[in-house]
């Protein structure tokens, strides 16, 4: 999600994809508390690149050069996840929902596989947790046949109740499905299922109303910005990080009484 969220305010061309998985994985590392020193992270990506080449010197110059691009590229990772270190899986709403909707240990276990194989698409950047957790159990329920108590249905769902949507959990099953019609055989799922029963799920969605929803696309405002800090030209303003709600709203609050007093 990292790497997703990184090349999502930056242009693929301007960075080596090898150095914003390495920067990504060890800011994974530092959020999850796995512990993983930078060094070990490039002699395994030295290792990957070179795999019949001679073992690389872990005090050699290229290593230490390597190590420090590798910590300046963290700095813009770093900016692009807003400097927000709470990790977000949908895993852990899964199990609950699971247990409370009593699915099959079958279509819970092919859910799980979803969920990891989410993070192929841009679900996640644009759903929260549950939302994804929702989605996973509602395809597998169509996935899984022959399971007693399978299908979870969307009528099933209270929206509300799970701070999501109708069209959000909708939309996450169409880019699901758009994964494994696309890229199956890139996929764990996709290998074990045949590409005409994914395009029969998105024929019955699209049927009974549960379409995809139109995706929010930044709009420049007149000064050439977008929400997120950059300008026309890719390039990053100063942006300032506001993790409190309530002092944003008091912030903004105070501003437009300025603006208004002069």
């Amino acid at each position: 999600m990292l790497f997703q969220r990184f090349h999502l305010f930056n242009p693929m061309a301007d960075y080596l994809y090898t150095d914003t998985a390495a920067a990504c994985l060890f800011v994974a590392c530092k959020m999850e508390d796995t512990n993983k020193k930078l060094r070990d992270i490039l002699i395994a990506d030295y290792n990957l690149k070179h795999p019949d080449g001679p073992e690389i010197n872990p005090e050699s110059g290229s290593l230490e050069e390597h190590r420090r691009r590798i910590i300046g590229l963290e700095r813009r990772v770093l900016q692009t996840a807003g400097f927000d270190f709470r990790g977000r899986h949908p895993q852990n709403f899964l199990i609950k929902f699971a247990r409370y909707y009593r699915v099959h240990k079958d279509v819970a276990s092919k859910a799980w596989d979803i969920c990891v194989e989410a993070y192929r698409t841009f679900a996640p950047l644009k759903h929260t947790p549950q939302t994804l957790a929702l989605a996973a159990l509602l395809l597998a329920g169509k996935l899984i046949t022959g399971a007693e108590g399978a299908c979870l249905e969307f009528d099933q769902i209270p929206f509300e109740r799970f701070h999501t949507t109708h069209a959000n959990v909708a939309d996450c099953v169409h880019d699901f499905l758009e994964l494994y019609i696309h890229h199956r055989q890139m996929t764990r799922i996709g290998q074990d299922i045949t590409l005409e029963r994914f395009m029969e799920l998105q024929i019955e969605l699209n049927r009974a109303g549960h379409v995809r929803q139109d995706v929010k696309v930044p709009v420049l405002d007149a000064d050439g910005r977008t929400e997120n800090g950059l300008d026309k030209s890719g390039r990053h303003e100063i942006i300032r990080y506001i993790l409190d709600p309530e002092r944003q709203r008091r912030e903004k609050h105070a501003m437009e009484d300025v603006v208004m007093e002069g």
